[in-house]
């Protein structure tokens, strides 16, 4: 497995934080620093994905994009080069739900139509519910009420700290092939 981590801030941590976790090589982890690699269809990201072919035989790609990716501009990047195109094939794509925040979030318009946040949601095959030990049932069962009223065909899974889905969403198939965003 390697992982490409969009750093967006001026201090690079999650590529520290995958790497402590001891899960994933150094050499595996490329950090694509200072912007979005999902706002364009960005030649960095796609130079980036050929120097790990070109290095690995690897089973899987994770592509940690960000809270404000626009998943159908980085799903475009993979059809403009047509060597990517040929060489990786979408496995899922996952959105991850901040349990502690959702539903604020939610009220106030984040999700509104337009929004990146939106997006991320219309453009996922499953929705990652994290931080569920931070919210009670009752709260936890609200946010999948809205989540099922607007998007009734995703499934979820419930996570705390990030943990306890890898078995479940590594080999999903659930578009038959082996890319995964999240």
């Amino acid at each position: 497995m390697a992982v490409l981590v969009n750093e967006i801030g001026s201090i690079g941590i999650d590529r520290d934080l995958i790497l402590a976790s001891g899960r994933v090589a150094e050499d595996d982890v490329i950090s694509l620093d200072n912007g979005c690699i999902c706002c364009t269809i960005n030649q960095s990201l796609i130079t980036s994905i050929h120097s790990i072919l070109a290095r690995h035989q690897i089973d899987y790609l994770v592509i940690e994009t960000s809270g404000v990716a626009d998943v159908a501009t980085l799903l475009a990047t993979f059809e403009v080069d047509e060597d990517l195109n040929n060489r990786t094939h979408l496995d899922s794509t996952l959105a991850v739900v901040d349990c502690s925040v959702f539903l604020e979030e939610w009220k106030e318009g984040r999700f509104d139509p337009g929004s990146a946040a939106l997006g991320q949601l219309k453009g996922a095959d499953m929705f990652i519910l994290n931080k569920t030990d931070l919210v009670d049932i009752p709260r936890l069962d609200d946010i999948e009420k809205v989540l099922a009223s607007h998007f009734p065909s995703t499934p979820t899974l419930h996570s705390q700290f990030g943990k306890g889905f890898k078995s479940l969403i590594f080999y999903l198939e659930l578009s038959c092939t082996n890319l995964l965003f999240y």
